[in-house]
């Protein structure tokens, strides 16, 4: 499996004054769960992507990097 970084994610979710707590509940993961996903230990799939650009409006032509490593 790839690294991934979700530093930049991180930030955003940090930005708009949202706790992981708050995000994990609103895509429906564990808190625990949400954070092993942001220290790359599990990847986010596609809906998981999908309500994250939502609540933190993502723009589309931004998602890769957010969630994907080049």
């Amino acid at each position: 499996m790839p690294k991934s970084d979700y530093t930049r994610l991180r930030q955003r979710i940090r930005s708009l004054r949202l706790t992981q707590q708050s995000i994990s509940k609103a895509i429906g993961l564990s808190e625990s769960h949400f954070c092993h996903k942001l220290q790359g230990k599990y990847v986010f799939n596609e809906r998981e992507i999908r309500q994250l650009c939502w609540l933190l409006n993502i723009p589309q032509a931004e998602i890769g990097s957010y969630f994907f490593c080049y």
